[in-house]
This record gives structure tokens, sequence and C-alpha cells, in this order.
């Protein structure tokens, strides 16, 4: 294959995306695309190619240039694979609307959370985050706490949700909540580097942000510029709920439970919440539990993204080698 470093760099993030079934906007194949330079590592050469400083219309001129053009088609503004875009656009167009649908809903639910204690920011990931979700997704929280009180906000958060019936158990998932990332203020780096979890961070969209963490996240979080060229991660605030009644509350009872109470309350809920967190279902995963991250992902489709998108890759005949998980390990079936 006679492309250019970019160019395969271009195509190889078209790729990962029609795995996903998500054509792609010019700005967004720009924004997501991924690093060259990680591209070039994969492809096992010995003096890599200058990288030139890439801007959005250095892209939209590749993607329309010859080299591509063979494999790439863009439809009203979005571009694929060519015996795919067509197809995919339309399928773009439809989950969009499921989104939005979903994001009004979570924008209500997480209004409400702001007056839970100790939390410092609420962000939406995964499917929805992406403007990607189908009718019968859940919609994904990544939430981040102040340390030592992971256990009590947890408790809280669940305790909510299962009150209003909008918490994911069992095979109720559409439209319901997913509490499946919590990490403390002091515990921001993710030491889970892969494609897959690069892509999934760059999506994170903050719907309540009690300081900047966001910002802290991806600085403490470096490695995704390993697989991502665009260091601008930071999201507008468009979708942010933050509310100052709320964050009051909350700050109330902080102060409350900021001192023995708290310690005493937190161990109680880590004991409880280990002793009846249920047993998980089978499949190539990671749960992480401990005082700083909790991670239920017994199932994640970050295997099944990856080897698919490897298949792609192969079968283009792209040089570059295989991408690899974050270390996931097989769940045991119950």
């Amino acid at each position: 294959m006679n492309l250019s470093l970019v160019e395969k760099s271009i195509l190889a993030t078209v790729l990962y995306y029609d795995v996903l079934n998500r054509p792609l906007t010019g700005f967004e194949i720009f924004k997501y695309l991924i690093n060259p330079v990680h591209i070039f590592s994969l492809s096992g050469g010995s003096d890599i190619e200058p990288v030139p400083d890439l801007s959005l219309f250095d892209v939209l001129s590749l993607l329309e240039g010859p080299g591509l053009s063979r494999y790439i088609n863009q439809r009203n503004g979005f571009f694929g694979l060519k015996e795919r875009v067509d197809d995919l656009v339309d399928i773009r167009i439809k989950r969009q609307k499921i989104s939005e649908y979903k994001w009004k809903k979570a924008r209500r639910v997480v209004f409400w959370m702001q007056a839970v204690p100790f939390i410092r920011m609420i962000a939406v990931s995964g499917s929805v985050a992406k403007n990607n979700a189908r009718e019968e997704s859940d919609i994904d929280l990544f939430v981040v706490v102040r340390k030592g009180r992971i256990w009590m906000v947890r408790f809280f958060l669940a305790l909510f949700l299962h009150v209003l019936g909008k918490r994911r158990h069992g095979k109720k998932s559409a439209n319901r909540f997913c509490l499946n990332h919590f990490v403390t203020d002091s515990s921001l780096r993710v030491n889970y580097p892969s494609l897959y979890t690069a892509q999934l961070y760059a999506f994170l969209t903050p719907l309540f942000d009690r300081g900047g963490v966001l910002a802290d996240f991806f600085r403490e979080n470096d490695w995704l510029g390993r697989y991502l060229y665009s260091s601008n991660f930071v999201v507008s605030d468009q979708r942010k709920v933050n509310n100052r009644v709320m964050v009051f509350f909350a700050k109330i009872q902080e102060f409350v439970l900021g001192g023995f109470l708290g310690n005493w309350l937190e161990r109680l809920f880590r004991f409880f919440e280990k002793k009846y967190q249920g047993s998980p279902v089978g499949g190539y995963g990671r749960i992480v539990v401990d005082d700083n991250s909790l991670e239920f992902h017994p199932n994640s489709p970050e295997k099944k993204i990856l080897d698919k998108y490897n298949e792609s890759v192969l079968r283009l005949g792209l040089d570059i080698h295989p991408e690899k998980n974050s270390g996931l390990f097989k769940i045991r079936e119950v």
C-alpha cells in the first residue's frame, strides 16, 4: 500500500470508526486522528518519516487526494469506506437522534446528582458521548470523587438511581444509568492504555465539573497523546448542568460528613458494597476494586472492537501490526 504515514493514520482512523458503524466528518477525523507516530511504531520501521504539523485543511486535502480516494468516500459531509459510507450515514443520523434523547435524560438526572456530597465530576462516556447510541443503549457515567469517599458516593448514587428506577441492573439497560467507573481526585491517572481507551476517554463529556477536573484528568493521562495526534481533548461546556444551589447543598453535607462520621460511614459502605456487589458475568473485561478506583467492565467491548479493527487493517493490506488491548482478562462464567 503506497500511502504516506499521515494517509495511513487517516485511513486507520476511518477504519476504527467503521467498526463502530460511525462515519466521521473531516473535523472529527482531524480531532480523533490516530497519531502517525503510533502508526509508524506499529509498522516496525527504523527511521521515522517526518510528521508535519497538521491542520484541518491538510487532513481534508488528503481525504480528497488520489491516495485515500481509492478507499474513502464522502456523503453529506461524512467520510467512510467506499462500500459502506452510504449505509453508515443513515445509521449515524438515526443514532444521533437517539443519543440526543439520552442526553436530555442524562442532564435531568445529573442536575440532581450534584447535590450528592464529595462528587468532583460526572461525565458521560461510551456510545452516548460519541452520539452513537442505539435504542437499547444505557448511559455510562464516569465519576470523580474526593479521596476517601469513593464508597460513600457510589452508595448514594446507586441508591438515588435505584429509587428513581434509573439504575442499570440485570437485563434492564435501555436509557438507564451505568455506574461503571469511579476514580478519586488524587488518582486521576488511568494505567490501562490502548487505542480503544484513548478514543474512549477523548470523548468524555462532563455534565458536572467542579473545578476543572476534566482538564486535570487529561493532563494526568498524557499517554493519550501516544495514540491520538490532537492534544485538544477538553470539550465545550455546552452540555454542563452545574447549579450553585445543588453544589451548596452538597457542601453542607460535606461539612457534616467530612470527619469522624464520614470516615465511619465510608468503612461501613466499603464492607457492605464489597460483600454484596454480586458476581460478574462471563467475558473479557476488567474489574478494579480499591479505595482509589472502582471499575466494573466485566464484559468490555474493547477486545471485540480491536479484533474487528485489526481484521479490517489486514483486509486492506495496511502494513501495521495489530493493536493490543489494555490488558483485559477472562472473567469466569457464573
